[in-house]
């Protein structure tokens, strides 16, 4: 059958809709629910379809069957794939685990999806489709955050390019400047304005990455390397293909003593000095 909703638009900003019978939202059932405002902004452009960033983590079998394996006595034993029968003398997974210790993610992760379009990393670039945004040099951009995920963390930062965030769950915040990473856990949304100002005749990476890191050794524990990606490219040069995703150089943000980076809506107070990481909280936003 069909249902029709009928519903006055406001407040307006960044939402999303979701199924929540079993494990629809985690089977893909979800997408951007954006209000725009009556009175546009005119210091950027605000083009929701062209710029909504939709993130996702995905696995390869339903959610529902993800659950129940969970909760059952079977569980999921590591380094197995996910369904895979456990093999006699390995460990049963357990958790990930934040900077902090904190557990994570109670599943292992499979891959992910920004826009319905990812790469697991077993898969090579040329045999991927990743989503891409364009811009015009000399322009500044809205962009749209939306933390479709069902369990995963994930730290969003577009390489050589400074954010400005502008909004968070739909409305507007004092803007933060020259943010590095904006930090979306599931269901949360964050706007940013993105300046159009880099060299438009190469191709940046667009990078979620989970909090996910290995506890072990020393600090700063480094990350389990479970990115999403795409791709960032200027209205100067042609989209980027599968051919070229190889290609494209990795500039991810230097945190260093001097010049510490910026990380909003942190998921703990602060980082550990040795990230040399500021930390915007949500509650001062």
């Amino acid at each position: 059958g069909s249902f029709r909703y009928i519903f006055k638009a406001e407040p307006s900003g960044t939402f999303f809709y979701h199924g929540h019978i079993d494990g629809q939202r985690g089977d893909g059932l979800q997408g951007a629910l954006i209000v725009l405002e009556r009175e546009p902004e005119t210091t950027y452009r605000d083009v929701p379809e062209q710029h909504t960033i939709n993130l996702f983590d995905w696995w390869p079998r339903p959610f529902i069957d993800m659950f129940t394996l969970l909760k059952s006595t079977q569980k999921v034993y590591y380094p197995t794939s996910v369904g895979d029968l456990p093999i006699p003398g390995l460990d049963q997974y357990t958790t990930s685990r934040l900077a902090d210790g904190t557990e994570h993610g109670t599943i292992p992760y499979y891959s992910g999806l920004i826009n319905g379009q990812g790469r697991h990393r077993d898969v090579p670039y040329s045999k991927s489709r990743l989503s891409t945004f364009r811009v015009d040099y000399g322009q500044s951009y809205r962009f749209r955050l939306v933390g479709a995920q069902m369990l995963y963390a994930y730290k969003v930062s577009v390489d050589n390019h400074k954010l400005r965030v502008i909004s968070t769950d739909g409305f507007f915040i004092q803007p933060v400047h020259a943010v590095d990473y904006v930090i979306v856990y599931p269901g949360e949304r964050y706007d940013f304005v993105l300046n159009a100002n880099q060299d438009p005749m190469q191709y940046y990476w667009i990078r979620a990455e989970t909090l996910e890191v290995n506890i072990t050794g020393e600090l700063p524990y480094s990350s389990l390397g479970n990115v999403v990606e795409a791709v960032l490219y200027y209205s100067n040069r042609t989209e980027p293909q599968p051919t070229d995703y190889a290609t494209i150089g990795s500039t991810r943000p230097s945190c260093t003593t001097s010049a510490p980076c910026v990380a909003v809506n942190c998921p703990f107070r602060s980082f550990h000095p040795s990230y040399n990481t500021t930390c915007i909280n949500v509650d001062s936003l």
